[in-house]
């Protein structure tokens, strides 16, 4: 890639790490490296603030058993705050990223590195559609629709379905739920 990317990286922690990305990087003179020091991880304003200035995010995740059972939460993050996402072809991102709408699904280093030569190359419409796109599909995991399926789940099934007996309300009542 000949054009000019400054790549923001959150969360190196270790002096070992930045010294060994600084350095794989150092060839690259159209990479301007930015790893900020001192995040307060708890100040979650400031956490999507910066997030929020990101032209793009990107979610990687290995397809391993491990990487499967985690969260797609920095790809949920990204969204949230209207950035679209380049991500892993995993389970769990798929569920929230959508391709060509959204952001888009990557399963190899070079899908990575063509997307990220596509967002170069798109016009300001373009790139508001994603933008746009990704902010309005919070929907998928907003706390109005988790509640909503839930509700939906268990109206669906047979415990909601069941017809309760007074001794089966006197049951329930001993438990704390």
């Amino acid at each position: 890639m000949s054009f000019p990317i400054k790549l923001i990286l959150l969360g190196v922690l270790e002096k070992s790490e930045r010294t060994y990305l600084t350095s794989y990087f150092k060839e690259d003179k159209n990479v301007l490296l930015d790893i900020p020091e001192n995040i307060s991880w708890l100040n979650e304003e400031e956490v999507q603030q910066r997030i929020s200035e990101f032209d793009i995010g990107i979610a990687t995740l290995l397809d391993t058993e491990f990487f499967r059972s985690k969260s797609a939460f920095k790809a949920k993050q990204y969204l949230n705050n209207g950035v679209p996402v380049l991500s892993s072809d995993v389970p769990e991102n798929i569920y929230f990223v959508e391709h060509g709408t959204n952001g888009f699904l990557c399963s190899t280093p070079e899908d990575f590195r063509q997307r990220i030569i596509e967002f170069n190359r798109m016009n300001q419409n373009e790139y508001k559609s994603l933008s746009d796109n990704a902010r309005n599909s919070i929907h998928k995991f907003d706390l109005k629709n988790f509640c909503d399926e839930l509700i939906s789940f268990c109206e669906r099934s047979e415990i909601m379905q069941r017809e309760f007996k007074v001794q089966d309300l006197a049951k329930v009542s001993n438990h704390n739920f």
